[in-house]
């Protein structure tokens, strides 16, 4: 997801993102410690973040965490109605439909 992530930002004209991070680890996820550890790092307040996901571990991670969610349910791997039952802030069902969302922030 990461990859794809940045290449849809990549594509949106003008689009010059300062940082895109993941939140992995060689030990596998540890999404909520991992968002908080961006987060300090870019010393921001979680009001100015949006992460974008296309599992329910990301909703459960960035609720814990106190930020916004972009459910990312055009991915073939994920389950659109199981993303809904979790309450993203945002759910979107094509990478279209989340470019042209997205464009109106940056």
């Amino acid at each position: 997801m990461y990859l794809q992530t940045r290449s849809i930002f990549r594509s949106i004209p003008g689009s010059r993102p300062d940082l895109i991070l993941e939140t992995g680890r060689a030990e596998g996820p540890d999404k909520t410690n991992g968002i908080k550890r961006v987060i300090n790092r870019l010393n921001v307040n979680t009001s100015q973040c949006i992460y974008v996901g296309d599992a329910p571990s990301d909703i459960l991670a960035c609720k814990e965490a106190g930020i916004s969610i972009a459910s990312a349910a055009w991915a073939e791997t994920t389950d659109a109605k199981e993303l809904l039952t979790l309450s993203p802030n945002w759910v979107f069902y094509s990478v279209q439909e989340f470019r042209s969302w997205i464009t109106k922030f940056i």
